[in-house]
């Protein structure tokens, strides 16, 4: 049976007539010199190391200390939708005290006019309107920060950007009205938005790669 093997060419020269040297044989090893730059070179293989090779070149922990950033992309999300859910409630029982309590609150009052413009709200159905508009626009807002949730736990870019969009609008709002309770607020979460969306697109953090550069308060053994 003919042998499989590659064919090496050798040379069949006496080494006496070459000088003395030894006929080489080429060889090829995947961990050798040169093999880098070639074929292992294009491969991104998990070797099971700890640490991500190129994390010492990018910002991949909230503040350089805290959590990474799809942590925090989880928390600042979370914390949004407990505030709109309490501001739903308080919406609610607010009407709800109003409505049954009127002419309590009107007694209270002062102001005649103050006192008839209440009557008139109330009484026009305009506290319904409004709290259906406060409640509608909060369940968005929901529904658009459960989305940055999504998109942390599955590593999906376009959950970040539909999140982190309404903390750049509320930013954009609080820089045109000058409410500096808001800029910091919608700068503080909007910033592991941006740098988790940044390290997804580089392909810093994937679902491959996470547990390499996963942290939590600043703890990289995890």
């Amino acid at each position: 049976m003919a042998s499989k093997e590659a064919f090496l060419p050798v040379s069949t020269e006496d080494p006496d007539q070459t000088g003395g040297s030894v006929p080489i044989v080429p060889s090829y090893s995947p961990s050798g010199p040169g093999s880098g730059s070639t074929f292992a070179g294009s491969l991104s293989v998990d070797d099971g190391n700890d640490e991500f090779p190129n994390s010492a070149n990018h910002h991949v922990l909230c503040f350089n200390y805290c959590c990474d950033f799809r942590r925090a992309v989880l928390v600042v999300n979370g914390i949004s939708i407990v505030i709109k859910l309490l501001v739903m409630l308080g919406v609610a029982v607010g009407v709800s005290y109003l409505t049954k309590n009127l002419d309590v609150i009107e007694a209270d009052i002062v102001d005649d006019d103050a006192r008839q413009q209440v009557d008139m709200v109330v009484n026009s159905g305009g506290i319904v309107v409004f709290e259906a508009f406060i409640e509608t626009f909060e369940m968005i807002s929901i529904g658009l920060h459960a989305c940055g949730i999504y998109g942390a736990l599955h590593f999906k870019r376009w959950g970040i950007i539909t999140a982190g969009s309404t903390y750049a609008i509320s930013l954009f709002v609080g820089i045109v009205t000058f409410d500096i309770g808001n800029i910091i607020v919608s700068s503080l979460f909007l910033y592991p938005h941006y740098f988790m969306h940044k390290l997804m697109k580089a392909g810093i953090m994937t679902d491959y790669n996470y547990h390499k550069i996963a942290s939590c308060c600043g703890d990289r053994q995890m």
